[in-house]
């Protein structure tokens, strides 16, 4: 099983709502070139947390943000921004 299935799984038992996201060109994603980092992840982020927002029983304000190594330095990028725009 994949291991943030399985972290999903634990954080859902926990009470929390989780929402997996796969950065395009990496783990199970499709696409080429493989394994390339690019401003477009950080924009994918932002998708799911703005399609997070708009899901019915989600408190928008109470939306967090977690990551495994390079999804963690997403993660923080994302909350520097959010701490710029407020």
């Amino acid at each position: 099983m994949n291991v943030f299935v399985s972290l999903a799984e634990v954080f859902a038992k926990a009470g929390l709502a989780v929402l997996i996201s796969d950065d395009r060109y990496f783990g199970e994603s499709e696409g080429s070139p493989r394994q390339e980092i690019s401003l477009w992840q950080q924009i994918g982020l932002s998708t799911c947390i703005t399609y997070a927002g708009i899901l019915p029983n989600i408190v928008r304000d109470s939306i967090g943000v977690w990551g495994i190594s390079y999804g963690g330095v997403h993660a923080l990028v994302w909350l520097l921004v959010l701490q710029v725009r407020e």
